[in-house]
């Protein structure tokens, strides 16, 4: 009868251990979830904040766009800097689409000199850069015919690459990554898109462009159109304020370089001192988080056509 007794008080005994230990497991798992949903009800709450900053920098770089497009705002009215050190604003740039080289422009006219000179400043090997303007001009043309230093359709087979060159103007500036040769131009200089545009006039804006495309549309050396560059700045010699000089005819600007006259004639086709195309880039920022708008627009004043929009 002894050992019957203590079998059943170690019976009932293992039975309250694994209940308490069931319900310690239990405790356990309630702590976690109770710990996890904390965290994610935080988590959502921190997202669906960032959601609405974010689309309140947007709101508010839109309205700089809204501002900028008026014409009778300039490029450095205290209007377009709303950003203060810390808090919610904007910030507006406006500048002319002209600063950067119209490629199909000068593609369209064969005039691609300035495209060689600008590649060779960047460092390239001035034959690969007359290559590189054949490569391009093919590109564009409408027939299979190739050029003494160019590439049709045999070529870029031979590359694996078939179905160009397209022969149509460039739809974008990402097409023109696809031209054989410009990968060395990527390797060169990683910001070329910058100094080319698709949506310009034609011309380069000699008040907006920077040295080197002056200089290879010019054909002049930097030092001479660092010049330019120095009467451009103004008094405090800065660029991109409010003492800025512009220039009000294309004479004005190249007495500073000391373009000889019987050069004018020809030099006038290839810039101007305003385009009718800006672009307008607009920064917002809504507590730690920023947003930026740049639209080209065309013709900014009582119908103003926007050419394109990027949101970022």
């Amino acid at each position: 009868m002894k050992v019957t007794g203590n079998s059943s008080l170690t019976s009932s005994g293992s039975r309250r251990g694994a209940a308490l230990l069931l319900v310690l497991g239990v405790i356990m798992i309630l702590t976690l979830t109770i710990t996890m949903t904390f965290h994610l009800v935080l988590h959502g709450a921190d997202l669906n904040n960032g959601h609405n900053e974010a689309l309140h920098a947007i709101q508010l770089a839109e309205s700089g766009i809204a501002i900028a497009v008026n014409p009778t705002v300039k490029k450095y009215d205290p209007i377009l800097n709303q950003m203060p050190e810390e808090g919610d604003g904007f910030r507006v740039r406006i500048e002319s689409e002209g600063k950067a080289l119209n490629v199909n422009a000068l593609l369209l006219s064969e005039d691609v000199q300035p495209l060689i000179d600008l590649f060779t400043l960047w460092g390239m090997d001035f034959d690969k850069a007359t290559y590189l303007a054949d490569h391009l001009l093919d590109w564009i043309d409408g027939d299979d015919l190739e050029r003494l230093n160019g590439m049709e359709k045999d070529d870029y087979e031979e590359l694996g690459l078939a179905g160009f060159p397209l022969n149509h103007s460039f739809y974008s500036l990402e097409e023109m990554r696809m031209v054989a040769g410009m990968e060395e131009i990527e390797e060169l200089k990683p910001d070329w898109r910058e100094s080319f545009t698709l949506w310009s006039s034609g011309r380069l804006d000699l008040n907006d462009a920077p040295a080197e495309l002056i200089a290879a549309v010019l054909g002049e050396e930097m030092s001479s159109v660092d010049r330019l560059i120095e009467a451009r700045a103004g008094d405090d010699g800065e660029e991109g304020t409010e003492d800025d000089i512009e220039f009000v005819s294309v004479e004005e600007a190249l007495t500073n370089i000391g373009v000889s006259p019987e050069k004018l004639p020809f030099i006038s086709k290839r810039v101007s001192i305003s385009d009718q195309t800006l672009r307008i880039t607009s920064i917002g920022r809504a507590g730690q988080i920023t947003r930026k708008v740049t639209v080209i627009v065309r013709n900014r004043g009582a119908q103003p056509v926007v050419l394109q929009r990027k949101q970022q």
